[in-house]
C-alpha cells in the first residue's frame, strides 16, 4: 500500500508537469497569434491580384443554371445565399467587383406567396443590373383559392416592368386575376415562359401580356394557347409542352416562327390524322420534336406520330427525339409532303429498329450534318455500307456523329467499328478518285463515334478487320483535314 509521503511526492511531480506544459502552451499560443498577424500583414493572395474584369468573368461562370423549371428551385434564404449574393460575403474586394458587374444581377427568382422579401429582392436586382434587362422568375400557388397579399410587390413590379427582358410565371387562377387587373410596361420583354394552372370553365384569358412589342420567344406548358392574349404574330421562337391539338393551334397563331421546340403528351388521345387539318408553316426553319412514349395499352400502328401533322417547306434543321421508335415511312412522307425542304442538319435520337431499308429515306437527301443517337447495330451496318457504295446516299454529308448503346454489347463500339471505319474510309477514297459524270459524293470531314455508358476495358479492337478500320481512320486523321473522335463521352480511344 502506497504511503502518504509517496502520494504527495507523485502529486507534486504532476503539478510541476502541468505548470511546465501550461507555460509552454501559453508561449505557443502567443507565438501562433504573432505569426498569424505577420501572415495577415504580409501574405499575398494570388486570387486578389487578378484584374477585376477577370474576376468578374469567373463570377459570371459561377452563376446557377437557368432558373426554370420552377419546381427545382429553392426559396431565397439570406442565411445560405448562392451566387451572386455569396460573392458579397467573402471580402471587400469581391464585394466591390460583384457590385460593379451588372450582368451578375440579370436573373432573379422570387416567390410572391408569401411575399416576404419579394419587393426588396426585385428592387435590389433591378438596381444592380442597370443598364441590362432582368430575367424575372415568379411563382405562387394559392391553394386556398384566395389571391396572395402582394400589393407592395405588384406596385414595385409596375414601376420596374420596363426593365424586364425575360419573364417566367408559374401561377394559379388567383395570381392570374391579380396580374390581369394590373397595368405593366413590357416594352423590353423578349421572352416569356408560362406554366399556368387552370380549372376548367372558369378559366379567363391571360391579358396582362397583351402589349409586348419586343416579344420574340414564348414557352407554354399544358395550357391552351387561346387563353393567352400575347403578340403571337411577332414570335420567332416557340417552345411547347402540349397535346397535339394545342400545339397545332399555337403554330397557327404564330405565323412568323423560325424556330420551334415541340414536346408532346400521351399519344392515345390524339385525333386521327384524317380528322384534322395539317399545319403548313412556310417560315419555320428549325424544329426540335420530342415525341412521347407509346401507350402500352394501345396498338403501336394505331398511334399517330406527331410528325404526321406538319408540313414545313422551309425547314433547314430537324431534331427528332422519339424514345419509342420513329417509323421509316413517317420521315419519308414528311419530307415528301413538305416538298423536300432545304434540310441541312438532321438529328435523330431514336432506335430506328423498324427501318427495314435504312437507305431509302436518305437517297438524294442533301443534308450536310447528321447525328444518330443509339440506333440499332443492324441499321448502322446497312447505313455505313450505303455510305461507302452509293453515291446518291447523303451526297452532301460532311459531318457525321453516332452515339451507340454500350449497355448492349452487340450495339457497342466493337460491333460497329468495322462498318464505320470501312464506310468512312471508302467514302473518302471515292471522293478522291471518282470521275463519274454523275458527280461524286462529298467526303466526310468530321466523324464522331461515341460509346455511351459502359466499362472502358471492353474497348479493344479484337479482330484484324477491326484493327484495319481503326488504322484507316488514323490515316485519315493524320494525312487529311479529317476530324475523328472514337471513344466515350469523356475519353478518346483512337490515338
Amino acid at each position: 500500500m502506497t504511503s502518504v509521503a509517496d502520494l504527495r511526492t507523485s502529486i507534486a511531480a504532476l503539478e510541476d508537469d502541468v505548470t511546465l506544459h501550461t507555460t509552454n502552451l501559453r508561449s505557443a499560443q502567443r507565438e501562433l497569434k504573432r505569426l498569424q498577424r505577420q501572415l495577415k500583414e504580409t501574405a499575398a493572395f494570388d486570387v486578389l491580384s487578378l484584374p477585376p474584369e477577370v474576376t468578374a468573368q469567373i463570377f459570371l461562370l459561377c452563376l446557377p443554371k437557368a432558373l426554370s423549371p420552377i419546381e427545382s428551385m429553392l426559396s431565397y434564404n439570406p442565411e445560405r445565399p448562392t451566387a451572386p449574393l455569396l460573392f458579397m460575403q467573402i471580402c471587400t474586394t469581391w464585394r466591390n467587383i460583384a457590385l460593379d458587374t451588372p450582368k451578375l444581377w440579370q436573373s432573379v427568382a422570387i416567390c410572391i406567396n408569401p411575399e416576404k422579401d419579394a419587393k426588396e429582392l426585385l428592387e435590389t436586382w433591378v438596381a444592380r443590373a442597370t443598364p441590362y434587362p432582368v430575367n424575372l422568375v415568379l411563382w405562387a400557388m394559392s391553394h386556398s383559392g384566395d389571391p396572395p397579399d402582394c400589393d407592395a410587390f405588384l406596385e414595385s413590379l409596375q414601376q420596374h416592368s420596363s426593365r424586364i427582358g425575360g419573364l417566367t410565371l408559374e401561377f394559379g387562377p388567383p395570381e392570374v386575376a391579380l396580374f390581369n387587373a394590373t397595368t405593366f410596361d413590357w416594352s423590353a420583354l423578349r421572352t416569356i415562359d408560362l406554366a399556368i394552372e387552370h380549372h376548367g370553365r372558369q378559366d379567363s384569358t391571360f391579358v396582362c401580356l397583351r402589349d409586348t412589342p419586343s416579344l420574340r420567344s414564348f414557352m407554354l406548358h399544358t395550357s391552351s394557347p387561346s387563353l393567352f392574349d400575347i403578340g403571337w404574330s411577332a414570335l420567332t421562337e416557340l417552345k411547347t409542352d402540349l397535346s397535339i391539338e394545342n400545339c397545332l393551334e399555337a403554330l397557327r397563331l404564330a405565323t412568323t416562327l423560325t424556330h420551334a421546340e415541340l414536346e408532346f403528351t400521351i399519344r392515345s388521345d390524339r385525333p386521327d390524322i384524317d380528322d384534322v387539318d395539317r399545319v403548313t408553316h412556310p417560315n419555320l426553319q428549325h424544329l426540335k420534336l420530342v415525341e412521347c412514349e407509346i401507350d402500352e395499352d394501345e396498338d403501336e400502328d394505331e398511334q399517330t406520330h406527331a410528325l404526321e401533322f406538319f408540313i414545313f417547306p422551309a425547314l433547314r434543321t430537324l431534331e427528332i427525339d422519339d424514345p419509342s421508335n420513329l417509323p421509316q415511312d413517317i420521315l419519308a412522307s414528311f419530307l415528301e409532303r413538305s416538298s423536300h425542304p432545304p434540310l441541312e442538319r438532321l438529328t435523330m435520337e431514336t432506335p430506328l429498329s423498324g427501318w427495314v431499308n435504312p437507305i431509302e429515306p436518305f437517297i438524294g437527301l442533301k443534308i450536310t450534318s447528321l447525328e444518330l443517337e443509339k440506333p440499332t447495330r443492324i441499321f448502322l451496318s446497312t447505313f455505313f455500307t450505303a455510305l461507302a457504295t452509293n453515291i446518291a446516299f447523303l451526297p452532301e454529308l460532311t459531318t457525321l456523329s453516332v452515339v451507340c448503346r454500350e449497355l448492349d454489347l452487340f450495339q457497342g463500339l466493337n460491333e460497329i467499328m468495322l462498318a464505320a471505319g470501312r464506310g468512312i474510309y471508302k467514302r473518302y477514297r471515292r471522293n478522291e478518285s471518282d470521275t463519274s459524270p454523275r458527280g461524286r459524293p462529298c467526303a466526310i470531314n468530321s466523324f464522331r463515334l461515341v460509346g455511351d455508358g459502359t466499362r472502358e476495358e471492353i474497348f479493344c479492337w479484337t479482330t484484324d478487320a477491326a484493327r484495319k478500320a481503326v488504322a484507316d481512320l488514323r490515316w485519315l486523321r493524320k494525312n487529311t483535314p479529317f476530324e475523328v473522335y472514337v471513344g466515350t463521352r469523356k475519353k478518346q480511344l483512337l490515338y
